[in-house]
């Protein structure tokens, strides 16, 4: 269950934690929002847990634009933002959630996963990116998909993607993760 890959560009270490009456008031906003192309960061092993797990994104690019999508082993949605506040260059910390439509069950974790989590780093004046891909069949649920970002116990953004289990209409080749092509090469 690759999820949520996300990466902050212009990301920075945060310092320590403060309290959040002491937390710079920010905003976000949704650059774009799709089916993406990703590629994956080199030597990351998978941890599966009723949380999911992150994966940090080499290099990532819009292929559509869209709300919409087809549930394809490989298939990878979600949505670039801008983090908007001041002062310009303070890191902030993120708590990124995925709810899909139902509870998903992963074979490899004893309880079924509700939803999608993970921290992160990131900076005023910066961007993000926030995806989920389809890496493993007991993911391709159908229905609304909602991503929520959080900064402390503020939600700043949520988008929301209308998955179908229509493969049939894709106009291009989704990227199937390594473990899928060598297992198709057999």
């Amino acid at each position: 269950m690759k999820y949520i890959l996300p990466v902050l560009l212009g990301l920075c270490l945060a310092s320590g934690a403060a309290r959040a009456e002491d937390w710079p008031q920010i905003s976000t906003l949704t650059i774009a929002r799709g089916i993406y192309k990703i590629s994956r960061a080199p030597g990351i092993v998978e941890t599966h847990s009723e949380h999911g797990f992150t994966e940090p994104v080499a290099d990532f690019h819009l292929t559509e634009s869209t709300t919409n999508v087809p549930a394809c082993l490989g298939m990878t949605f979600g949505f670039q933002y801008a983090v908007i506040g001041k002062p310009i260059g303070t890191s902030l910390p993120l708590h990124s959630v995925t709810i899909p439509p139902q509870d998903m069950h992963d074979p490899q974790v004893a309880k079924p996963i509700h939803t999608v989590t993970s921290d992160s780093t990131g900076l005023i004046g910066g961007q993000g990116f926030s995806a989920y891909t389809f890496d493993y069949a007991w993911e391709l649920v159908p229905g609304i998909w909602t991503f929520q970002l959080w900064y402390g116990e503020q939600e700043i953004l949520e988008e929301k993607f209308n998955v179908t289990l229509n493969c049939n209409n894709v106009s291009w080749s989704p990227e199937l993760p390594t473990w899928l092509r060598s297992a198709a090469l057999r």
